[in-house]
């Protein structure tokens, strides 16, 4: 059959995303990936200590959602040959959510039941489930949750290319995906185009996630011999495939969370494969660009378990193959100024004889090779990239459907100052409401809105300063303007000059936005107390902002204040005080005012305490429960048992190994 581009929807059952903050991303979030330390030889050659972000603005957080479970119709594009069948969801970063191969009758993917969302991500809101495409900063993408551009254009040949893109704001890039499935191919094309925009070196990162499926006699097979992985706070090496005497290229010997970013040689092919018991799986390869192939597991722990379960519902427990840009994903790569990085992926089936699949290492690998190499010539992959970019790569496409107007903000600045446009191939549309006030200071006419009205977006660059300056002599009595100085200047850490435009906005006008601002500059200075003052201001203007609520009982619990927090929770509104997080607060300052059983009651309860946007990496479940068991062992006059075991529902500890570099703990391991 001709290959076809349709566009559909799809019924899923899922969650409620609900809006993003009101507030700006401007205090530290705690990122798991990028907490790590090196444990490295010299030859190693990690960037670990390159593009570190303290923050995501000028994105704003998504953790407003639930876990309802109602039918969501969700748009799709589908393409499709008489080989396979990619569907691509346009509303959640473009995920390729399937990839099924019509021979087999069989998902090559691991495709989630249900869309559920939970904390992993930079932005907080993430879900399970096929392939995510994640670019800019060590995490997942700002885009995870978000429609992008989609357009389409044909090749040369007549051949459908399915087009997404964006411009990413925090590294000021944009990229493209353009996907396709020629009509002999047995593999989804993926050809990527990242663009730096600036005449500088910026830090860029990229990972492809895939989802599959985790089974007892499932094996990931790469050319690698060795692995860096992480050890909680650490990344170190191990040797593969044995560790702890065991194969883990089968996925369920790995007893903890664990990442094994493979060692591969400079040379030779890149890929990663997934091969089920009887040797069939998917395989996903790609030119040399993309360097970097990973394993991702839950482990077999209680905690391992119960983030699986949390994610999903009836789809069965997955572990993730993933290839990226660096050697691991604890780093970003410099990016020379104003260069494209393009790269050709390729995501299709593969079959060996289970013999050969599940043999030694050796042959594993050698029978992968020689079935792409039979199928999907390497060299012949890096010509097409060659040649896809002479046909189509920069070539305009057809816009099916919008994404950010950040894209045309930038355009308009550039217009202004007489640069070229950004990537002029692509379609970026017109602004709109959350870029107004930004359209509105490049022709010198900033607005000065009511004070307690939410802002619609935040602004962010050095390239914007001018204009704000410019604002700034205009109209010096505009609270608005000094607080927007303000988020510039802490995106430059420059806490001094962004503490002063804070100020300067409060002497302006009584706003929630400057004190918030103030408390952000507080905490990176680590004046904690100070922090907690400018919190309550800016709560006290808004008693029903959920996310302010978290923020200010997080600062609260921090620094022990169980007596001002426990007061806090039980004088919020009734929508706030059911949220999971200040429950967890208020659980937490009882315990610790020795209301002991109340406290648990609140945990162990009914069905349990549930909490949505527990993060990934959080113990906070677990040790308030070991922080009651063992003040009850105290206050009974019992001796402390050995080992106590927290409730499934509550234990989300990604686990640690017994080699790990760390001391065993029990709110952690």
């Amino acid at each position: 059959m001709k290959t076809t581009c349709r566009f559909d929807r799809l019924t899923l059952p899922s969650a409620h995303l609900g809006p993003e903050s009101d507030m700006p991303s401007i205090l530290s979030e705690f990122n798991l990936q990028s907490a790590k330390s090196a444990l490295l030889d010299e030859e190693d050659e990690l960037f670990t200590d390159l593009g570190r972000i303290r923050s995501i603005y000028p994105y704003r957080q998504q953790s407003l959602y639930d876990r309802a479970e109602e039918e969501i119709s969700h748009p799709t594009a589908i393409l499709e040959n008489e080989f396979l069948r990619a569907e691509f969801l346009l509303d959640h970063g473009g995920r390729l959510w399937s990839l099924f191969d019509k021979k087999a009758k069989r998902e090559l993917l691991y495709r989630n039941d249900v869309l559920r969302y939970c904390n992993l991500a930079l932005r907080n809101a993430w879900f399970s489930g096929g392939v995510e495409w994640n670019l800019g900063m060590v995490g997942h993408t700002p885009f995870t949750c978000e429609p992008i551009f989609v357009s389409t254009l044909e090749a040369s040949d007549g051949t459908p290319i399915l087009r997404m893109y964006e411009y990413e704001r925090l590294r000021g890039v944009t990229y493209q995906m353009d996907f396709s499935l020629p009509e002999e191919s047995e593999f989804l094309l993926c050809r990527m185009r990242i663009l730096n925009l600036h005449d500088k070196t910026i830090p860029m990162y990229w990972w492809s996630n895939i989802a599959v499926p985790e089974e007892t006699k499932r094996r990931t097979v790469v050319p690698a011999d060795s692995s860096y992985y992480s050890a909680w706070l650490h990344i170190a090496k191990t040797d593969i495939p044995k560790r702890w005497g065991k194969d883990v290229s089968y996925s369920l010997n790995t007893p903890c969370s664990m990442d094994y970013f493979y060692r591969l040689g400079e040379e030779g092919r890149k890929y990663v494969a997934s091969l089920d018991e009887t040797g069939y799986g998917l395989v996903q390869t790609s030119t040399r660009r993309l360097k970097g192939r990973k394993l991702f597991v839950w482990g077999n722990s209680v905690g391992g378990g119960t983030w699986q379960k949390f994610l999903t519902k009836n789809a069965g427990p997955y572990a993730e193959i993933q290839a990226g840009l660096g050697r691991t994903q604890y780093e970003c790569i410099p990016m020379p100024p104003l260069c494209a990085w393009e790269w050709m992926e390729a995501y299709g089936p593969i079959s060996l004889q289970p013999e050969i699949a599940h043999g030694e290492w050796m042959q594993a690998r050698e029978g992968v090779e020689e079935n792409l190499d039979r199928r999907l010539d390497r060299l012949a992959m890096e010509e097409m990239l060659l040649q896809t970019k002479k046909d189509y790569a920069i070539r305009p496409g057809r816009l099916v459907q919008t994404g950010s107007g950040y894209g045309a903000l930038e355009n308009a600045r550039r217009e202004k100052e007489g640069l070229p446009k950004i990537s002029e191939h692509l379609d970026f549309g017109s602004c709109g409401e959350k870029q107004a006030d930004w359209m509105a200071l490049l022709e010198g006419n900033f607005p000065n809105p009511d004070p307690q009205k939410v802002p619609v977006s935040d602004l962010c660059g050095s390239s914007w300063m001018k204009y704000v300056s410019a604002a700034e002599e205009k109209d010096p009595g505009n609270w608005y303007i000094h607080y927007v100085k303000g988020l510039l200047c802490l995106e430059g850490l420059d806490e001094t000059s962004a503490q002063k435009a804070f100020e300067t906005s409060l002497s302006c006008a009584e706003n929630p936005w400057a004190e918030y601002g103030l408390a952000a500059c507080a905490l990176a200075k680590g004046e904690r107390e100070k922090a907690i003052i400018h919190l309550k201001k800016a709560y006290d203007q808004r008693p029903d902002d959920i996310c302010l609520a978290k923020d200010l009982g997080k600062q609260l619990e921090t620094i022990g204040a169980f007596e001002d927090l426990k007061a806090f929770c039980l004088a919020l509104p009734e929508q706030v005080k059911q949220v999971g997080k200040m429950k967890l607060y208020l659980a937490s300052a009882k315990a610790h005012l020795g209301e002991l059983e109340e406290a648990e009651e609140m945990l162990c309860g009914g069905d349990g305490l549930s909490v949505p946007d527990i993060r990934e990496g959080e113990t906070s479940l677990t040790a308030l429960w070991f922080y009651i068991m063992r003040a009850k062992e105290k206050k009974e006059g019992k001796e402390p048992a050995e080992r106590l075991t927290p409730p499934a529902h509550l234990d989300f500890r990604m686990g640690s190994a017994p080699e790990d570099p760390m001391p065993y703990d029990e709110t952690i391991g």
